[in-house]
């Protein structure tokens, strides 16, 4: 390696088990040799390892470096490939203007997302999968320094639209910080039903609730005079288990966040939430 290219890029790659980062990160430390830069990520056990290495003030020792990394990949059964660059090629990551696309859908929309984040220059770091049960999820990490951020934003959000899907826009530095305060719909969000129709179930009026619920869906009638059509009786006390939202608390209260909702609608109010069960009390 001449002495111009003073930076290598190592990418390792192979199946995962403990110990490879340490026996590689041990045998760059021995040579004297600094990690500048890394990233790892493990798909279905399938690990890939990148790390940037300076190696400028160990010109004597680069050949060897890579030597004995080669061997020690080949000895763990990885494959190893290595590139070297000048200090020139190296990106600044100060320069990276990073946001993060968050949305709901399959490969479809992933497609989509990534095509108009091509077209608008907006470079890929880094996908994750988030999904969780049948909910297919789906995060980006972008690089927006090329491009122009309203029109991507706008863009984004009116592809969302047309394809009738869930999508968040975070810069960085707001997405990391860690979170206080959580709003979020309650059927079909924070749980994976409809509460009105496990009412109408309990209450064996199922049938004409749907009927009125379907009517106010498609917009044929306002939500107060949903409201005023439901069957059954005046006070509904139901006692049960809410799908989803274990998962939902348990991940919010991870993250010390205090759960606590309150329902704006006259007479409607929770009662006591606790993860294995809810309790909620509807009158009007």
């Amino acid at each position: 390696m001449s002495k111009e290219n003073g930076y290598v890029i190592v990418t390792v790659s192979g199946k995962d088990r403990p110990g490879i980062t340490a026996s590689l990160t041990r045998m760059i430390v021995d040579h004297g040799v600094e990690i500048v830069d890394i990233d790892q990520a493990v798909l279905h056990d399938f690990l890939g390892l990148s790390f940037l290495l300076d190696m400028t003030g160990k010109r004597k020792t680069n050949d060897s470096v890579l030597k004995d990394l080669l061997f020690e990949a080949h000895r763990l059964q990885m494959t190893l490939n290595f590139q070297p660059f000048s200090e020139g090629e190296i990106p600044q990551k100060r320069d990276r203007n990073l946001f993060v696309l968050t949305f709901f859908g399959g490969t479809g929309v992933l497609a989509e997302m990534a095509t108009i984040l091509s077209e608008e220059t907006a470079n890929i770091q880094k996908i994750s999968n988030l999904s969780a049960d049948s909910a297919r999820c789906i995060e980006l990490v972008i690089d927006v320094r090329r491009a122009n951020v309203s029109r991507l934003k706008r863009r984004l959000m009116q592809r969302s639209h047309e394809l009738d899907i869930d999508l968040a826009w975070q810069k960085m530095e707001a997405y990391r910080k860690s979170k206080r305060i959580v709003f979020f719909d309650m059927d079909r969000t924070l749980i994976d039903m409809e509460v009105i129709d496990e009412m109408a179930r309990l209450a064996g009026v199922y049938n004409e609730v749907a009927r009125v619920t379907e009517k106010a869906m498609r917009g044929d009638i306002d939500f107060e005079d949903s409201l005023i059509r439901l069957p059954g009786p005046g006070l509904y006390r139901i006692r049960g288990v809410y799908r989803g939202w274990d998962g939902m608390t348990t991940d919010l209260e991870g993250r010390t966040v205090r759960i606590s909702r309150k329902l704006g609608l006259e007479n409607v109010f929770t009662g006591e939430i606790r993860s294995e069960e809810a309790l909620l009390e509807v009158g009007r």
